[in-house]
């Protein structure tokens, strides 16, 4: 009996042993598998284009005043109403106090258009933003006045402006009329085509930036403006700029992740790791064509063997790569 005990102690021990050892192999032993990174030659178009950000305003606005000072006597519209050239808007009675007897001024729309309410002060005691349309009894300034008072605001919701800049070496790659397409960012997948309507003769220079090197001192304003637009309103709405400057279709496309460059004699070279086997590559000159910030066009396709995809190294720093040539060198991308 007591020789049964010890033979099962002996074989849990053993069982012990070895789960602890299993245990330790595969916590302490260290991983010698190396993930690299690559990406793939591709075929498709490569697009070159210049962005812009800004506010969308509508082209065609019109603030409308009375031409006399005096209270409100009656409204005959409200925010969000679309309105007709001529349409009355409101009656005001000219004078300061309901004892003044002037004949009633109507105030008519002067251009088809939706009504909205000003964002501005009509009295020194209120916000300057009002969140409502001025009221019957409310006494206003008539358009003699500096500060004349804004009753509503008629604006033309079928088309929008874009005002943005532009550096210096942007500039000159545009033009006017130049197409453009829309896009809203609280919209997505909205686009409208466009076209640009404006470009400033002269440049714009912030004098607290004349002296900062990491700002871009020379700007420029440019305007586009979008073709007739029936959608919902979209004034006041931040929006991109898209500028087509050039475009090559049906090219093969190197990833600029895995473009290599180095200073020769004959200036800068270009320069991609093709893959040849799981830790092999050739390094391979290339010669590039029209970039984009993801894609650039490879030139020299037929001369260095390079098709669509083939995979290629990117720069995985302490990765060993076995280049051919040069075996065992550690290649880190520039």
């Amino acid at each position: 009996m007591k020789r049964y005990i010890k033979i099962i102690i002996a074989a849990a021990l053993i069982a012990c042993a070895a789960g602890g050892y299993i245990y330790y192999k595969k916590h302490h032993t260290k991983k010698t598998e190396t993930n690299y990174l690559t990406e793939t030659v591709t075929r498709g178009d490569i697009v070159l284009d210049i962005q812009g950000d800004g506010t969308l305003t509508a082209k065609k606005t019109a603030e409308v005043n009375s031409n006399a000072d005096g209270r409100i006597k009656a409204f005959y519209v409200k925010e969000g109403d679309k309105v007709k050239k001529g349409q009355k808007i409101v009656t005001v009675l000219p004078g300061k106090s309901t004892y003044d007897k002037f004949l009633p001024v109507e105030v008519t729309a002067p251009l088809d258009g939706l009504v909205l309410r000003c964002l501005n002060d009509r009295s020194s005691s209120r916000s300057k933003i009002t969140y409502t349309l001025p009221q019957i009894g409310e006494f206003i300034n008539g358009s003699g006045n500096y500060n004349a008072t804004c009753i509503v605001k008629i604006v033309q919701a079928d088309r929008y402006v874009l005002p943005f800049k532009l550096n210096e070496y942007d500039i000159s790659k545009i033009y006017m009329g130049m197409p453009v397409v829309f896009s809203v960012m609280s919209k997505p997948g909205l686009k409208i085509n466009g076209k640009i309507s404006y470009i400033s003769p002269q440049p714009e220079i912030k004098e607290e930036d004349r002296w900062n090197p990491e700002s871009n001192k020379v700007v420029f304003v440019v305007v586009a403006e979008t073709e007739e637009y029936k959608g919902p309103l979209i004034i006041g709405l931040s929006a991109n700029v898209k500028i087509e400057i050039e475009k090559k279709k049906d090219v093969l496309r190197i990833p600029t992740a895995a473009i290599f460059e180095e200073n020769g004699k004959d200036g800068l070279k270009f320069f991609v790791y093709k893959q040849t086997g799981e830790k092999q590559a050739r390094k391979i000159e290339i010669k590039l064509g029209l970039r984009s910030d993801n894609n650039a066009e490879l030139l020299n396709a037929e001369e260095t063997g390079i098709k669509e995809r083939d995979v290629l190294f990117l720069d995985v720093k302490g990765d060993k790569i076995n280049i051919e040539g040069q075996a065992g060198k550690e290649t880190n991308r520039k």
